[in-house]
């Protein structure tokens, strides 16, 4: 009872129980901030990760759900499902009504609940294309699928947080444990400070000031004796070569996280057989695009392009030999136009092609016919060879309109207005 009565009341304990309780609260302060900043991004991450699904699949369901082909409905919903942490999915067309799904409800069965109408109606009304809300511990994401630039249903799907709630637990072990570490520690440290004031101590001391302050580059002597002075200094450099390790690793993590955004960023981006650009990215590329010329009072062009008689191809032959002759209208593509001119597959046959920094309007003419021949060589696969042409429908701005919707428009109208004059051209806007 004396004894602790001492140590209580001593310099010696008082500076022991202080560095405990600094060391404490500095950990703690560290670790609470790191584990809500973690917690915080995962949440983003998984954020972004379910908008990104929800534009995929969307993208995916167009033609299906214009179509009314609920088995490829089903199955897209099948693969959906399938993926990590997705626990419900819904396809709904433009009335409202669920046309596939992974759960026991029959099709054309509305929401009627508080919570889905609350995530549905900015949609149904036009307010935004993706809404998404969190609750009960599930991320709620709904995105609109537009066809041919018109709303016609949206996906809706409900993930799971539950890997995020495991890899935050499992911080907070490790927060806790460090946390411990760290008392242990500053009771050490104290200790050999109160007992005996020297080079080493003080070396240690600034070396423990230098952690604190998240500097780890530290090189410590080599301590060779057997005392508990050099005991300290050797359990320092532990400590400081896992620090380096935990380091490496969190920044080996991160490297992969930001990857993985990148994956996912590209997948949102860009159509799947193709690797062009999809329509998202292409609206999105035409709205700098316009914001560019009108700044800089220059011209552009959008050539709308679709193959002529694609589905002759492939109702004779085969989806798979289709997607064959796509990639390779995809590649022509990308050889004869500027590496700086984006190129987008809207889906099935049809492509758009934005032409920036025009100076004539017979440099656009001159491009289409470069694009018309181009697709004219035939297309030589492992069974045969095949002919394909185009038809393309050319709007320039600012003649033809300086929004996006009226260009996109009047290209199509005039794609329409080559076809009518015998296909394999290009056709302006008149």
């Amino acid at each position: 009872m004396k004894s602790i009565h001492f140590f209580f009341f001593s310099l010696k304990g008082q500076l022991i129980l202080g560095v405990i309780l600094l060391h404490a609260m500095l950990m703690s302060l560290f670790v609470v901030d790191f584990i809500n900043q973690e917690r915080h991004f995962l949440h983003e991450q998984l954020s972004a990760q379910e908008k990104g699904l929800g534009a995929l699949v969307a993208s995916n369901a167009a033609l299906p759900l214009m179509n009314n082909d609920l088995v490829a409905l089903s199955e897209l919903v099948t693969q959906v499902e399938e993926l990590p942490d997705v626990q419900m999915i819904f396809i709904v067309d433009n009335h409202s009504r669920i046309r596939a799904s992974n759960q026991e409800i029959r099709n054309n069965q509305k929401f009627s609940d508080p919570k889905s109408l609350t995530l549905i109606n900015p949609l149904i009304h036009g307010k935004m294309s993706i809404n998404q809300r969190f609750h009960d511990h599930l991320f709620d994401t709904a995105h609109t699928i537009y066809l041919g630039g018109k709303p016609i249903g949206y996906v809706r799907i409900i993930s799971s947080t539950q890997r995020v709630t495991q890899q935050m637990e499992s911080l907070t072990y490790h927060g806790v444990f460090y946390i411990v570490i760290a008392i242990v520690l500053g009771g050490i440290i104290a200790w050999l400070i109160v007992r005996k004031f020297t080079a080493r101590i003080t070396l240690l001391s600034e070396a423990a000031e230098q952690i604190t302050h998240q500097n780890y580059n530290i090189n410590l002597p080599s301590f060779r004796g057997k005392d508990e002075l050099s005991q300290m200094g050797r359990a320092f450099g532990l400590m400081i070569d896992s620090i380096h390790q935990q380091m490496e690793s969190l920044s080996y993590e991160i490297l992969q996280r930001k990857n993985a955004e990148s994956r996912l960023f590209h997948k949102a981006h860009h159509d799947e057989l193709t690797q062009l650009a999809n329509r998202a990215l292409f609206m999105d590329r035409l709205e700098h695009a316009l914001h560019h010329a009108k700044r800089n009072q220059t011209q552009l062009a959008v050539l709308f392009i679709d193959l002529d008689r694609f589905k002759e191809i492939n109702n004779t032959f085969g989806h798979e030999m289709g997607d064959c002759i796509l990639i390779a209208i995809a590649h022509r593509l990308q050889e004869n136009v500027r590496q700086e001119d984006t190129i987008t597959r809207l889906g099935g046959d049809e492509f758009t092609i934005i032409i920036e920094d025009i100076e004539t309007i017979s440099h656009v003419s001159a491009v289409a016919e470069k694009l018309v021949n181009a697709l004219q060589a035939p297309i030589v696969t492992s069974a045969q060879e095949f002919f394909v042409t185009c038809s393309i429908g050319i709007s320039l701005y600012p003649n033809d309109g300086e929004e996006i919707q009226s260009l996109l428009h009047r290209a199509d109208c005039a794609m329409y207005q080559a076809k009518e004059e015998g296909r394999n051209g290009y056709h302006y806007c008149t």
